[in-house]
């Protein structure tokens, strides 16, 4: 085949960056090759094409519908999705979802899917008293007694010596 009668590459990526596009846009999350048909003023058995080669690369996703036809949606970046939902919503579900807790730097913790604020935290912590007593392995609860501790054993202070 000569070069005159070869399909023109560029015409076609155009092509499909278009559909793909009009996916992208639609209004609903999933739709009818009709309605990319009519967005990008191509016939259907040409969209049909043009969407399922976008579905082999990868670009789209599709469902066949039991005598109904397909429907077609693209998976949307992440960033848009984030964007689209409030944080809140995402920590609640990561932690459930994870099966873990997440702790902000503000002291909010997100843990199966519930959002435990600050405050509701140092109520609990007001709660429970204090422990100062040593364990059994003779490490103090604060930070700053074990410490001391910590830098006596650094010191070469007798391991007798320290848990006294």
């Amino acid at each position: 085949m000569d070069e005159q009668n070869a399909p023109d590459q560029t015409d076609h990526q155009e092509t499909l960056d278009r559909t793909h596009n009009a996916v992208l846009d639609a209004d609903s999350p999933a739709v009818t090759t009709e309605e990319i048909a009519d967005h990008t003023n191509e016939s259907i058995e040409a969209t049909r094409m043009t969407l399922t080669e976008l579905h082999d690369q990868g670009r789209i996703e599709r469902l066949v519908i039991h005598n109904s036809g397909i429907i077609w949606w693209a998976p949307r970046p992440l960033d848009e999705v984030l964007k689209s939902v409030d944080t809140d919503t995402i920590l609640k579900r990561l932690s459930d979802e994870l099966e873990t807790a997440i702790s902000l730097g503000n002291g909010t913790v997100y843990e199966n899917g519930d959002k435990h604020p600050p405050e509701d935290l140092d109520n609990e912590t007001e709660n429970a008293a204090p422990s100062t007593e040593k364990n059994p392995a003779g490490l103090v609860p604060s930070s700053e007694e074990s410490g001391e501790k910590r830098q006596e054993l650094k010191d070469g202070a007798d391991l007798d010596d320290v848990s006294e």
